[in-house]
């Protein structure tokens, strides 16, 4: 019993793990092939020991009426994994078209100087950011992802 409560979270934390540094030091897309990918190969390798594993209970809520199995937490896992892929892909993408627009800009600028001509004025997408602090972080987390 002592080595069950101890070996469900370390099988958990193992697989946000894995999860995370493939999401960091590979892809999104593989790392949501991973997320799903895990649970199913283990179900088909080991179909009985999975399916125990899956159904076995962890605890209950509200005296005894609503058990918590160890697929409800692999659910849970799966929606904040998700979640946290979804949200890099969205900052990753906004994070490279400002800098695309920021590159036209230069380039427009530097065409304009050389014919001569006034400067242009300030047309299309601007993004304006309310908080100064989150302006920072995300020209921070631009120039990181610059370097690449």
């Amino acid at each position: 019993m002592i080595g069950e409560n101890i070996t469900v979270p370390v099988l958990f934390i193992g697989y946000v793990i894995i999860v995370l540094a493939v999401l960091l030091y590979r892809s999104a897309i593989l790392a949501t092939i991973l997320i799903i990918a895990l649970p199913a190969a283990s179900l088909l390798i080991f179909p009985e020991a999975s399916a125990a594993f899956l159904s076995s209970k962890r605890f209950s809520i509200i005296d005894d009426t609503v058990p918590i199995y160890n697929v409800h937490i692999l659910l849970f896992i799966w929606a904040s994994l998700l979640t946290l892929i979804s949200y890099s892909e969205l900052v990753s993408w906004y994070l490279t078209t400002t800098l695309k627009e920021k590159r036209n800009k230069e380039k427009n600028e530097k065409r304009s100087r050389k014919k001569g001509a006034l400067p242009a004025k300030k047309s299309g997408m601007q993004v304006k950011i309310p908080f100064k602090p989150l302006e920072n972080i995300l020209i921070k987390m631009e120039s990181l992802i610059s370097k690449r």
